[in-house]
């Protein structure tokens, strides 16, 4: 569901993390986990659980001080976030991040910034589902074409994709926001698509996926496309 707040469309699902806003009953604080637990946790679940993390910490700075209760579920655990609470949520929010970045930098990880080229498999189009248009860069005769190449930006363990499009005549930059743990690479989609791209690197070659429920949940997906979903490769090779 989205929710329209001060011109701004307040609801996103970024990884396991899943928050709306609108109005609710206060919970407790999330918990932090202690580093052991985090460091043998699979490297692309750390990734986006930073990622989700990350982006619900942002939520609640720009939307409770407004006003605005943030409802969020993380960990499985519903939570509510209010001006009565948001120091302490910000607080454990926040160690919660620290203890992730820690993890990541003792697991380590791989560079990956430069140009790309970038591909879609046979099976990114379905019948009803054109996934390539996640990548669109321009429309041509009214449809969206997919981008033939992309940047990588990296300072640490963060690595945004970076595309460089254009629509009505102007150019903009769209940002897929990253993490990398060891060869583990988690793109989240721009604003407000709700889904993330999973990946390896190997040998400097970048294929992402994409997971069917949570673009189920995002998007919606048609019985037909589901092995779409399933099957659709995107490759980014080293220019």
């Amino acid at each position: 569901m989205r929710i329209a707040v001060l011109g701004l469309t307040l609801t996103a699902a970024i990884g396991a993390a899943w928050f709306e806003v609108r109005h609710g009953l206060a919970q407790d604080s999330p918990e932090v986990p202690t580093i052991d637990r985090v460091l043998n946790i699979r490297p692309e679940h750390l990734a986006a659980g930073y990622l989700a993390v990350d982006a619900t910490a942002a939520m609640i700075e720009m939307a409770v001080p407004a006003g605005v209760t943030v409802d969020t579920t993380l960990d499985g655990k519903k939570q509510a976030i209010t001006k009565s609470n948001v120091d302490t949520y910000l607080k454990a929010y926040r160690a919660r991040l620290e203890i992730y970045r820690q993890a990541i930098e003792q697991r380590g990880f791989v560079q990956i910034a430069g140009r790309y080229a970038l591909d879609a498999g046979a099976s990114c189009q379905g019948q009803n589902l054109d996934l390539r248009e996640m990548f669109a860069a321009e429309m041509r005769d009214g449809k969206p074409v997919m981008a033939g190449e992309l940047t990588v930006r990296q300072t640490g363990f963060r690595a945004d994709i970076v595309l460089s499009a254009v629509y009505e005549e102007q150019s903009q930059e769209l940002v897929y926001p990253g993490v990398v743990v060891e060869d583990a690479i988690v793109f989240a989609a721009p604003a407000n698509m709700e889904f993330n791209f999973w990946g390896r690197v190997q040998d400097r070659v970048i294929e992402l996926r994409l997971d069917l429920e949570e673009l189920q949940s995002a998007l919606g997906v048609p019985e037909s496309d589901r092995q779409t979903v399933a099957n659709c490769v995107f490759t980014l090779t080293p220019k």
